[in-house]
């Protein structure tokens, strides 16, 4: 940019300089929104590795993938944390003034995610059983894995509203 005097350069750090700045910073928290999210939905249905301290997700049990009683057996097969799509389907961000929100209100996830120590026998009611639902990290995981990217996309959007002619 080009400014005519000083005067000029200082009414632009004053007035137009900060509404460009917010710009590129909700812009920039949206694309980390998507950027996480979409990293988030993409880990649902295949077994994850272990790494950065995050475990190798545990194979489904034989009762999830047959039928436990009742139970029918799953849908798709082999695909852990993904059934029909609902809790993939649920996963999104919501920006805000000073960041953005990525997750789910999907209260499954949260025992997908975290696991359980007991687990109820799908059949007998208020009857669980030891041990629970292992835990299969995919939000920790998903914002680690996009976090450098993700930051980068901010700074190149803050960046690229502070020049914009």
């Amino acid at each position: 940019m080009n400014f005519r005097d000083i005067a000029a350069f200082r009414a632009f750090l004053r007035g137009e300089l900060p509404g460009r700045i917010n710009e590129g910073i909700s812009l920039g928290l949206v694309q980390a929104g998507e950027m996480i999210a979409g990293e988030m939905r993409g880990e649902l249905g295949t077994y994850q590795k272990g790494d950065a301290g995050f475990e190798d997700w545990a194979p489904l049990s034989n009762a999830t993938l047959e039928g436990f009683g009742p139970v029918p057996p799953k849908k798709n097969g082999d695909t852990p944390l993904l059934e029909d799509g609902t809790m993939r389907d649920s996963i999104g961000y919501r920006v805000h003034a000073d960041g953005v929100e990525i997750g789910t209100d999907d209260p499954v996830a949260v025992f997908q995610d975290q696991g359980t120590e007991r687990r109820g026998v799908p059949f007998v009611k208020d009857i669980t059983v030891e041990p629970g639902v292992p835990g299969r990290e995919f939000v920790g995981r998903a914002g680690f894995r996009k976090a450098p990217e993700a930051a980068d996309a901010i700074g190149a959007a803050v960046a690229g509203a502070m020049v914009k002619p």
